[in-house]
C-alpha cells in the first residue's frame, strides 16, 4: 500500500535530470537478463526489472513513481552484474524511489522501517536470546552503531519528516 507523505524536504527531481536518467536506460535493448537473474522476480511475479526499464525508456515516470513494485527491489545489483549493456537497473530503481519520495509517495512499511532506523540506527535489533546464542557459539558482538549519526543523516535529508506524518492512509 502506498501512502502520501507530507513535509518531505528531498531536493531535485527526475524532471530536472531527465537527460541523465534517460541515458541510464537508453542502452537497454530489453533482453530480459535483469529479470531472469533477479532473486525478487523469482519470488514475486509482479516485479520485473525489465518492465521498469522499458517504462522508464518510454518516459512513464509518473506511472512508475506511483507503482509499489519499485519498492520491491532488494538492491543486490544482480541485474547490473548480468546486464550485457551494463545498465545499472538498481540505480534506475533507486532514482525512481527518490522521485517517489520527492512526490510524497512511499509504502507504509517504508515509514515503519525508517522509524526503526531513527530509534535504533538499525532495522532489527538483537534480542537477548540471540545475543546469548551468538556468544555460546563463539561469535563476536556485532559492531556498535551510532544512533546520533543515523538521526543526523535522517534529519538532514528530510526523511525524519516522514515519521511526523499524519499516520497511515487506508
Amino acid at each position: 500500500m502506498l501512502r502520501r507523505l507530507r513535509g518531505l524536504k528531498v531536493t531535485g527531481s527526475l524532471s530536472s535530470e531527465t537527460t541523465n536518467f534517460r541515458e541510464m536506460v537508453y542502452t537497454c535493448y530489453q533482453c530480459g537478463v535483469c529479470s531472469g537473474g533477479c532473486p525478487v522476480s523469482s519470488l514475486e511475479m509482479s516485479f520485473r526489472p525489465r518492465d521498469i526499464v522499458e517504462k522508464a525508456q518510454h518516459e512513464k515516470i509518473p506511472e512508475l513513481v506511483n507503482d509499489s513494485t519499485i519498492w520491491m527491489c532488494a538492491a543486490c545489483y544482480n541485474c547490473y552484474e548480468h546486464c550485457p549493456q551494463n545498465v545499472k537497473v538498481t540505480d534506475v530503481i533507486m532514482e525512481l524511489q527518490s522521485e517517489a519520495l520527492r512526490k510524497g509517495v512511499a509504502p507504509t512499511k517504508f515509514q515503519k522501517v525508517m522509524g526503526m532506523v531513527y530509534k535504533n540506527a538499525l532495522t532489527n535489533t538483537l534480542v537477548d536470546f540471540v545475543s546469548k546464542q551468538r556468544k555460546k557459539i563463539g561469535l563476536k558482538e556485532p559492531p556498535k552503531v551510532s544512533i546520533k549519526a543515523a538521526r543526523s543523516i535522517m534529519e538532514k535529508t528530510g526523511i525524519v519528516d516522514l515519521l511526523k506524518g499524519e499516520g497511515d492512509k487506508k
